[in-house]
């Protein structure tokens, strides 16, 4: 595995050296990299609670656990594409997952501004206990869904 020898790893890519296994390596280093990166970019400058630690925390041990169990569904089917179908199938996920929490967000707001007026929402500027449980949920429900439809992919035909 190059980590540091670009050129190398290039001419192994040129001439389609790197197995479906060294593949995934890189792939899974690339996203817990980016998902550590973009926590930590989250909180520059601020000092982190335990609420944010916490939330960080949950969002690196799912995406490393549902992009394990998404490979291992891979590779139990035909091993096949991994990547390709990872990228490929996390789009309609993501956005249907958007979609359904923005709606939440939205039936949220509005119960807590009829029932609690002006006391709701005026720690918005901060994470509750609240945002981990909805990024909790978003991620399960995010990596729930890919492993499923990895399970479905994957599947070799039968004869």
């Amino acid at each position: 595995m190059y980590l540091w020898n670009t050129e190398a790893l290039a001419v192994k890519l040129k001439d389609g050296e790197l197995s479906q296994n060294e593949r995934f390596k890189y792939f899974f280093i690339f996203i817990v990299l980016t998902a550590l990166l973009m926590e930590v970019c989250l909180y520059v400058g601020e000092i982190p609670s335990v609420i944010t630690i916490t939330e960080g925390a949950v969002v690196l041990i799912m995406t490393i656990g549902g992009t394990l169990l998404s490979y291992k569904k891979n590779k139990d089917g035909d091993n096949k594409d991994f990547i390709d179908r990872y990228v490929c199938l996390s789009i309609p996920i993501l956005i249907k997952i958007t979609v359904l929490f923005v709606c939440c967000y939205i039936a949220y707001m509005i119960v807590g501004y009829m029932f609690l007026n002006e006391t709701f929402g005026k720690d918005t500027d901060s994470t509750t206990w609240i945002d981990v449980l909805l990024t909790l949920l978003s991620e399960l429900l995010f990596y729930w869904r890919l492993v499923h439809h990895f399970s479905w992919v994957s599947k070799t035909k039968a004869s």
